[in-house]
């Protein structure tokens, strides 16, 4: 019996260790995931321009003109999204007249590269240094993180001084959302992109709208709670009843066009 006992244990352990390889090897696949629908898709009412990254990669954005005393919003999409989904996400930010750029990264729909988290940080700062070359100042320019895009959206406050920032369902660490999931893996120790969101807007003096859904399935609310706290003033709202899908929701765009509202001069 302790026998079989013992070759029960190799298997259980061998298919273990057999699993956590797999995921440390193809971390990549789960965490960036280009749908294949985004290929050839442009928004309509945008400008096709290129950011030109400081590795040499140019990518393909979408660029719409602010009217008159309306500041430029930066829009990161999240891991399975694309173009198409940032136009759905800012329908009603583009209806009410502030400047967009929505931003498509490396590996992404037609966009050269590979993607990774040093890479989409180059991406997003390409995308601020273009709107310098248009006379935007980053000073003027609101940051827009959905999910994966709230990780490079807070570097990019934390680099560079910006007008404001909102995130939607954003993690706390990629480490703390990837351990939700799998809780029995040592992800802390094998993730090699970390995405320490609440490390890197520790203390730092932003405007911030947090917004997270408490039916969040796919990164707990929680997170987006433990972001807003280390912010100074950070406002931070619960949407009862939404889960990861948040962005899309009429009601999440309508909060971000209140909040925008407050952030203009009388506001």
């Amino acid at each position: 019996m302790m026998r079989w006992g013992v070759i029960a244990l190799l298997i259980v352990g061998g298919a273990y260790l057999l699993g956590v390889t797999a995921l440390a090897v193809g971390q990549r696949w789960f965490i960036y995931r280009p749908p294949a629908s985004a290929k050839g898709y442009f928004p309509a009412g945008f400008d096709r321009i290129t950011l030109r990254t400081s590795d040499g990669l140019d990518l393909v954005a979408a660029y719409r003109p602010a009217a008159a005393g309306r500041p430029t919003l930066v829009y990161f999409h999240g891991n399975g999204d694309s173009l198409e989904g940032a136009n759905r996400a800012s329908a009603l930010l583009r209806q009410r007249g502030y400047g967009l750029l929505l931003v498509e990264y490396r590996g992404y729909a037609d966009n050269p590269g590979k993607p990774g988290e040093q890479g989409l940080y180059r991406d997003g700062r390409a995308a601020l240094d273009w709107l310098a070359g248009k006379g935007i100042a980053s000073s003027g320019v609101i940051l827009i993180g959905y999910s994966l895009g709230s990780g490079i959206a807070s570097q990019l406050a934390s680099e560079r001084e910006v007008g404001g920032l909102a995130l939607i369902s954003p993690f706390s660490r990629l480490a703390d959302a990837a351990s939700h999931h799998f809780p029995y893996v040592p992800v802390r120790w094998l993730l090699r992109d970390r995405y320490d969101t609440i490390d890197k807007l520790r203390g730092r003096r932003l405007r911030v709208l947090v917004l997270h859904g408490d039916s969040d399935r796919v990164i707990p609310w929680t997170e987006g709670r433990d972001v807003a706290g280390v912010i100074p003033g950070a406002q931070f709202e619960i949407v009862h009843g939404a889960g990861h899908e948040l962005a899309f929701l009429p009601a999440t765009q309508d909060r971000i066009v209140r909040w925008l509202a407050r952030l203009q001069p009388g506001g």
